[in-house]
Formats: structure tokens, C-alpha cells, sequence
């Protein structure tokens, strides 16, 4: 058995075993864009590792690192007679081109782990975290007019970026939201994490201000005062000014005050996820 980067004309074998537990109507879309993406580069290719047994595909495990030193891992699959030491052997190498990246914090995110699964992320160095709640709001939940607000906002340009960091940092202050990663990262490598999360529009990135302060940004949560409200509805009307059909957000479990926020904005639950991370050297 050998593992080694998927050579392109494979890559569609190997995302249909990798997204092959998930039902017709979501595998297909997972293997299509996931296909598009290495394609186009926006998923290194080399983070596709397959096992290859007397020739044969039989196991894949997709990596991706990010920038910001972070990396996601979709956990390996394998084919139904393939020892479970591959999947151990799969793991293992996608963490060794994490660490050769320099990745601080890499993330397996799985909806339903078996319990087989979950002691394999233990195994290779993984660490349960928190269950993270997708949450999201449907078109019709969106404002039709720019909200009341006593904060004005001011999108975001480059000569801002050290208070934009000032910022960030301190809504991390008392966060409910995996506090166990607060501090690992340096707020640049926060940042360009953020940066790397969809299509980054610097006009969609928001300051809110407040008496001439700096009191929170559409990045993340402010807490206090009412102005987590205030910033969600904010965030609902640019989508709606955007034509999108819906804002998805995801939220610490734990959160509950943030959940609350959350529904009276008119979010409503969508998904489940396990977050496992493993700590790399910082």
C-alpha cells in the first residue's frame, strides 16, 4: 500500500469514495465543486491523498491548508474491504504536510462521527473542541430597509487594518465562542483566515462605530450594550443588498446568549458539527 497526491485524472474517483456516505442529492454538488476548485487551484491538488493498493484507489482523505496557518481535513474514506490502518495512514500524512505548512491549527469538522472515527482524530493527535450550530437566515428573514441604527458603519479599506485588529481582538475578550483557540494564532494570520473565507469583498467588511469609537465590526460578535443586534441585522441587509438568498452563520454551541441574538434575528437552526483541532507549533 503506498499514499501519494491523486493525479488529476482521478480526482473524481477519489472525491466520490471521499463524499460517498452522503446522500445523492448532497454528494453529487460536494464532487462537482470540490472537482471545479482543485481544477482551478483554489483547493490545492496536493492536499488529494489517495492509498493505492496493487494499483487500485483505496482510500482518500482531502487536506487543505489556508492561509491564516490554518487547514481543514475531511476525514478519509475508504473502500469497503481496505484495512482501517489506512485510514490511520491516511491521516497521518495529511498531518505531516500541515505541519511542513506551518499550519497552527488544523480542524476536522465531521457531522455524525462514528465512534470509530472520533477515536482516530484522537489517535493522530485531534482534540475534541465544541459542537458548532450552523444557523441560518432565509431570504424572506432579511430586512426589505437598511435597518435603524445608533452605530454608524464604515466599510472597511487597508489603512485600517491595525484598528480592524484591535477590534477583532477584543470581542474575543470573555467569548463564548471556542475560547480554547483565542491567543493561538497571531490577529494577522486571524485576519488573512478571514480574508480567505469566500470571496472577500472589502466593502462587505464593516466598522461600527460609535460616540467616534471603534466598538465592533461585522467579523465577528460584539457583546454588550446591545450591539450584537444591531451588527447581525447590519450583516442581514448587506446580504439582501448583495441579491444573496440567504446569510449562513455558524456559533459555539455553548453560546447560548448568541443563539438567542441569533433567533430573534430570525436564524434558525440548519446543521450540526463535531469540531475536532489539532495544535501545531505557533
Amino acid at each position: 500500500m503506498t499514499i501519494a497526491p491523486i493525479p488529476c485524472e482521478h480526482w473524481t474517483a477519489a472525491l466520490e469514495l471521499l463524499f460517498g456516505h452522503l446522500p445523492d442529492d448532497e454528494r453529487q454538488p460536494q464532487v462537482e465543486g470540490f472537482r471545479a476548485r482543485l481544477a482551478s487551484g483554489e483547493v490545492p491538488a496536493a492536499g488529494l491523498l489517495g492509498a493505492w493498493r496493487d494499483g487500485q484507489l483505496t482510500g482518500a482523505i482531502l487536506g487543505q491548508v489556508q492561509p491564516g496557518r490554518t487547514a481543514n481535513v475531511w476525514l478519509p474514506r475508504l473502500t469497503a474491504d481496505e484495512p482501517s490502518d489506512t485510514a490511520a495512514a491516511l491521516l497521518g500524512a495529511a498531518c505531516r504536510q500541515f505541519d511542513a505548512a506551518g499550519v497552527v491549527v488544523a480542524q476536522a469538522m465531521p457531522e455524525n462521527p462514528s465512534e470509530a472515527e472520533t477515536a482516530l482524530l484522537l489517535r493522530l493527535g485531534f482534540e475534541f473542541l465544541t459542537d458548532l450550530l450552523y444557523l441560518v437566515c432565509q431570504h424572506e428573514q432579511l430586512p426589505a430597509d437598511a435597518p435603524p441604527s445608533a452605530l454608524e458603519f464604515e466599510p472597511f479599506e487597508p489603512a485600517a487594518e491595525a484598528r480592524l485588529a484591535r477590534v477583532v481582538a477584543a470581542t474575543y475578550q470573555q467569548s463564548l465562542d471556542c475560547p480554547a483557540l483565542n491567543g493561538v494564532r497571531a490577529m494577522g494570520d486571524v485576519l488573512a483566515g478571514y480574508r480567505a473565507t469566500g470571496r472577500f469583498e472589502p466593502r462587505l467588511w464593516q466598522l461600527a462605530r460609535r460616540g467616534g469609537e471603534d466598538v465592533g465590526c461585522l467579523l465577528s460578535a460584539a457583546r454588550g450594550s446591545g450591539l450584537g443586534g444591531q451588527l447581525t441585522r447590519q450583516a442581514q441587509w448587506l446580504t439582501r443588498c448583495q441579491g444573496r438568498g440567504r446569510l449562513l452563520l455558524a456559533v459555539d454551541e455553548r453560546n447560548a446568549p448568541a443563539i438567542r441574538a441569533y433567533a430573534a434575528a430570525g436564524f434558525q437552526a440548519w446543521q450540526r458539527r463535531r469540531v475536532f483541532v489539532r495544535m501545531g507549533k505557533a
